[in-house]
């Protein structure tokens, strides 16, 4: 036994072998040596303890290992998603640049600026998750407001000037459709006088217009036909109403509101008179007339010297007097109205005229509606050009998907990181353990434990005082490995 204990640093060993060879029947203290069974027993637990704590840190750090590589393997998926994501999204910007670009080339109105189309393509480059897709159409839309305002303003003056051709053609119809339903042309009356003659008919007043009555003398060249006519028209005496002299009170004391001019027949006479170059048409074959407008003519000077021509006369240049008042003439009047064949030749000039006017006017009529159905065509096709402006569908789902695998591989990194901290965190936790257990075991399990394991067993006596101590023996031996 002596020889199993030189190990143990247990001094007091060799006086209690002597006293308990001195005296084998004494009762001997081993209070001493439970004390020192004590403190042994205490080391081992604590290296039980250290050794259970370095096995649990390598089991941890073991786990935290497995799951690293775990995150490192969805960090490469998510990195690897992501970048076909991004991939993805670059195409489909390019593609809907080439839309645009394509777009506007096939419109045939909305055409916008290269500039424009320049930084609709860097808008489109720079669109990400969260942007607004409408800022890229509002770079087209002051395009669009420039040609509806051209559109409208058009429109505008292509439906007035509509209704204006509608409105002269009406009047053109309505003109012609009264010369031809009329059989003589008659100078322009105003309302006033148009209603006075019809009071004259109601009244029953005998009455004859002048212009109706006379005839050009064939000696008379058209040039000097021209001159006249103008003049009496211009003196009021070609449209006016020869009237006999018994119903001059009776005019003058018509209604108001009407009005007219009049010839009566107690006129004096001059020397040359309209007589000479003017006379009776036959279509007025009455006495009673023939005799009025004779006296009238009379009245009236025609030729060179004015002093012989009285009051009221007419040169042959067309110049003429009535009363105090002078006047003269354009030279450009062509006769109408003196004349029975006069009369219809102008009336056919008149229809001819009106009815060149007419279809003039039909086809400026007819153009005008073609242009304005043009302009609301155009205007229609503007609006379903800008209506298929290229929508935000694929490049707004593509931005979405790359924007969730970008958030993915945030994510995926956070927890690598997290990872990564934690496996740092547990290879220094298996570090101080191992430190510790190794320690432990240096001073307990290679010497301690050997001196304890064999004191305890060579010693019976001892034995009989722990019988406890040997559960707690197998325990360490089996935490410890030793045999």
């Amino acid at each position: 036994m002596e020889t199993e204990l030189e190990e143990i640093p247990f001094d007091e060993f060799t006086f209690l072998k002597n006293d308990i060879l001195q005296d084998r029947e004494k009762e001997q203290s081993f209070s001493s040596h439970h004390q020192l069974l004590n403190d042994y027993t205490k080391k081992v637990e604590q290296g039980k303890e250290a050794l259970l704590e370095e096995k649990n840190s390598q089991e941890k750090y073991d786990r935290c290992l497995l799951e690293l590589d775990v995150c490192r393997e969805e960090r490469n998926l998510a990195e690897k998603e992501m970048q076909q994501y991004e991939n993805l999204l670059h195409e489909t910007k390019s593609e809907l640049t080439e839309q645009m670009y394509l777009w506007e080339k096939q419109n045939q109105e909305l055409h916008l600026l290269p500039e424009t189309m320049q930084e609709i393509s860097r808008k489109i480059e720079s669109y990400e998750m969260g942007s607004d897709y409408s800022e890229i159409r509002e770079l087209a839309r002051p395009k669009l407001y420039e040609l509806e305002r051209q559109f409208s303003e058009n429109r505008m003056v292509l439906e007035r000037n509509l209704q204006e051709e509608q409105e002269h053609l009406y009047q053109a119809e309505t003109e012609l459709e009264e010369w031809k339903n009329q059989k003589d042309p008659e100078p322009e009356q105003p309302d006033c006088v148009k209603a006075n003659r019809e009071l004259l008919k109601e009244k029953k007043i005998p009455y004859f217009q002048v212009y109706k009555t006379i005839e050009f003398d064939q000696i008379l060249e058209e040039e000097r036909r021209n001159h006249l006519e103008e003049a009496l028209l211009e003196m009021g005496i070609l449209d006016a109403l020869i009237v006999p002299k018994e119903y001059r009170e009776q005019v003058y004391a018509l209604d108001k509101g009407v009005c007219d001019r009049y010839l009566f027949s107690d006129v004096a006479h001059v020397r040359e008179s309209l007589q000479e170059v003017l006379e009776v048409e036959n279509g007025q074959n009455k006495i009673l007339l023939f005799k009025f407008l004779g006296i009238i003519l009379s009245a009236i000077g025609f030729g060179d010297t004015h002093a012989e021509h009285g009051e009221s006369w007419i040169d042959a240049n067309g110049n003429y007097r009535i009363g105090v008042l002078e006047g003269t003439i354009t030279g450009e009047y062509q006769a109408r109205f003196i004349g029975v064949r006069a009369r219809e030749k102008y009336r056919k000039e008149k229809i001819e005229e009106l009815t060149g006017l007419c279809e003039q006017l039909r086809a400026s009529v007819e153009d005008l509606e073609k242009q304005l159905a043009e302009n609301r065509a155009r205007t229609e096709t503007l609006q379903a050009e800008w209506k298929s402006f290229p929508g935000e569908e694929d490049l707004k789902t593509a931005a979405k998907e790359f924007s969730d695998r970008e958030y993915k591989l945030e994510r995926t990194n956070k927890r690598l990181w997290e990872h990564q901290e934690l496996a740092e965190k547990e290879r220094k936790a298996l570090r101080y353990a191992s430190g510790y257990g190794r320690s432990v075991e240096n001073v307990i399990f290679r010497q301690d434990w050997i001196c304890l394991h064999r004191l305890f067993w060579h010693c019976t006596d001892i034995k009989k005082f722990f019988p406890s101590f040997r559960l707690r023996m197998a325990s360490i031996k089996i935490v410890s490995g030793i045999s």
